[in-house]
């Protein structure tokens, strides 16, 4: 599942940071960012948070 978060992010053109058991990403554009986190809360059923130009999905605990 981390992987397809990954993939998503990248996807949408978005800058990937770990930290604490959360990807973080940073998109330049706030449709890019609503546009991504709609896409992994469907294809992961992860809760995603975003404002502005930034997301975060906690992913602590997923492998792979």
């Amino acid at each position: 599942m981390l992987a397809t978060i990954e993939t998503l992010i990248r996807k949408f053109h978005g800058r990937i940071h770990e930290a604490a058991g959360f990807v973080i990403a940073y998109f330049d554009d706030p449709a890019q960012t609503q546009g991504c986190a709609l896409a992994i809360a469907t294809q992961t059923h992860r809760e995603v948070e975003w404002c502005g130009c930034q997301l975060s999905v906690l992913v602590y605990g997923l492998r792979g």
